[in-house]
């Protein structure tokens, strides 16, 4: 008794949740396959595979990998991504690198607002690889600035 319309609407919505749900699922599996490398050689977790090295590396050990589109150069995230590549060394630096950000807005007379800019993409770094998409990066560089020489 539905219409065709209402009917049609129904059907997009089962299909995009079960596409979301597939994607939910390659990010999990690109973070346990990850993480999993990592641990496998933990000597070269020093300085890395190297950089531009993960889907490579992911292709090799993966057979899913092979099957999954190109265009997946990350395990979406940009901690793991980071250790992955740049090791023990470039995490740090990275860490050390947004703790200085930290720093320099906590006592500023708008440090809350400003902090959060630190914190929140620091956070979102976690479920993407927001680091490597250059507007993304262009405008926190932009707003840090701004934050930074507001008085």
């Amino acid at each position: 008794n539905f219409s065709h319309n209402f009917n049609y609407r129904i059907n997009n919505l089962v299909l995009e949740l079960q596409m979301n749900e597939k994607n939910i699922d390659s990010r999990y599996n690109f973070w346990k396959s990850t993480i999993y490398k990592i641990c496998e050689k933990p000597v070269k977790n020093v300085t890395g595979h190297g950089t531009g090295s993960w889907r490579s590396e992911m292709n090799e050990s993966f057979n899913y990998f092979n099957s999954i589109d190109n265009n997946h150069t990350t395990p979406h995230n940009n901690y793991l991504y980071i250790f992955f590549e740049i090791g023990v060394l470039g995490f740090f630096a990275l860490v050390y690198f947004f703790y200085e950000m930290y720093c320099k807005l906590k006592n500023k007379v708008h440090g809350f607002y400003s902090r959060n800019l630190v914190i929140s993409y620091t956070a979102l770094m976690l479920f993407d690889s927001y680091m490597l998409i250059f507007i993304i990066s262009i405008a926190y560089i932009y707003l840090f600035t701004i934050s930074v020489n507001y008085e």
